[in-house]
C-alpha cells in the first residue's frame, strides 16, 4: 500500500516528501514564505540589512529546494538552512547600525553643530578633533570622544577652548527612546551636564523623508530631516537636513537656534572621516577629523 502511494506520488512530481506520516501537519509550501520574505523591502542606505535580508530569501530559494528535495530535511537540508540562517542574522544584526551616528564638530553625535536622534550603539566609539577660524584666525578648538554604554545610551567628553579663553572639559550624555517604522528616531540629552560653559538640555526627532534622491550613478538615498527643541546654547529650535551623495559624502545643513551651517562629512580612510563646514552665516570656516570604532 505504501508502494503505490510512493509511487502514485512520483507520477504526480510531488516527490518522496510527499509521504508522510498519519496525523502529520503539512509543511507550509516554500514558495509562501519566499513571498513573504521578498516583500520586506530593504531600507536605503542600510546596505548590511539588504545582505541579510536577501539571505534570508536564499534560504528559501528555488535554487536550494531542489538540493532539500535531494537529501533528507532532517540532516544536509537542514544543515545548509541553519547556515545561511546564521550568516542572516550576523548580517542583519550588523546592519542595525550601519548608518554610524557620526560626531558633530563639538562631539555628540549629529550634524555639524546639532545633535540628531542617532546614538553609539554598545561598546561603539568615536574621537576626533575639530577646529572653527573666523576672519582667519583660529577661534574655536575641540577634542572629544564618545562611547555607547548600552545599545541606547551614548556619553561622551570634549575638552574645548575659546580663544582667549581657559579650556573647559565638558560631559555629554544623549539616550535614544525610541525608533518607529519609517525610521523616525526620538532622542534626549543633555551638553554639558556639569555647567561648565552652558547646560544645554534638548529632545530631537530624525526622520528619513519619503521623497528619493537618484544620483547620476544610479545610486538611491534617501534624505533626513531632524527636527529639535532645546534649552542654553540652542535658545529654543534647531533643525537640519542631511543627505548621503555618491553613497560616500554625507552633506548637511543645519540651523541651530542662532545661526545657518552648511558642511559635509567624507571619508579619507576606512574608519576615518573629514568635516568641512561654513559657520555662523558663512562667516566661520570649520575642519574636523574623526576615528571610530571598526565594529
Amino acid at each position: 500500500m505504501a508502494a503505490r502511494a510512493a509511487r502514485t506520488a512520483r507520477g504526480r512530481g510531488l516527490g518522496r516528501h510527499a509521504i508522510r506520516r498519519r496525523g502529520e501537519r503539512p509543511r507550509e509550501p516554500l514558495g509562501r514564505r519566499a513571498a513573504w520574505l521578498h516583500a520586506g523591502r530593504c531600507r536605503v542606505g542600510s546596505r548590511a540589512v539588504c545582505i541579510g535580508k536577501a539571505a534570508l530569501r536564499m534560504v528559501f530559494s528555488r535554487d536550494l529546494q531542489h538540493r532539500f528535495r535531494q537529501e533528507s530535511w532532517a540532516e544536509g537540508g537542514a544543515k545548509v538552512r541553519r547556515l545561511l540562517a546564521a550568516l542572516a542574522l550576523v548580517s542583519l544584526v550588523a546592519g542595525g547600525t550601519a548608518a554610524w551616528a557620526q560626531p558633530s564638530l563639538a562631539g555628540p553625535t549629529g550634524l555639524l553643530r546639532i545633535p540628531t536622534a542617532d546614538a553609539l550603539g554598545a561598546l561603539q566609539w568615536n574621537a576626533g578633533a575639530s577646529n572653527v577660524w573666523a576672519d582667519g584666525a583660529p577661534d574655536e578648538s575641540y577634542v572629544y570622544a564618545n562611547v555607547g554604554l548600552l545599545p541606547k545610551l551614548e556619553i561622551g567628553a570634549t575638552r574645548q577652548e575659546f580663544e582667549e579663553e581657559e579650556a573647559e572639559t565638558v560631559l555629554n550624555a544623549k539616550y535614544r527612546l525610541l525608533g518607529l517604522p519609517g525610521r523616525i528616531t526620538l532622542a534626549g540629552g543633555v551638553i554639558d551636564i556639569t555647567d561648565q560653559l552652558d547646560r544645554s538640555a534638548y529632545a530631537v526627532v530624525s526622520h528619513e523623508l519619503g521623497a528619493g534622491i537618484v544620483s547620476p550613478q544610479g545610486q538611491f538615498t534617501m534624505p533626513v530631516l531632524h527636527v529639535g527643541v532645546g534649552g542654553g546654547r540652542f535658545d529654543g529650535l534647531f533643525g537640519g537636513l542631511s543627505v548621503v551623495v555618491g553613497g560616500k559624502a554625507d552633506v548637511m545643513a543645519e540651523y541651530d537656534g542662532q545661526a545657518f551651517n552648511v558642511g559635509a562629512r567624507w571619508p579619507l580612510i576606512p574608519k576615518v572621516s573629514v568635516t568641512a563646514a561654513s559657520l555662523d552665516g558663512f562667516d566661520d570656516f570649520a575642519l574636523g577629523v574623526a576615528a571610530r570604532s571598526p565594529w
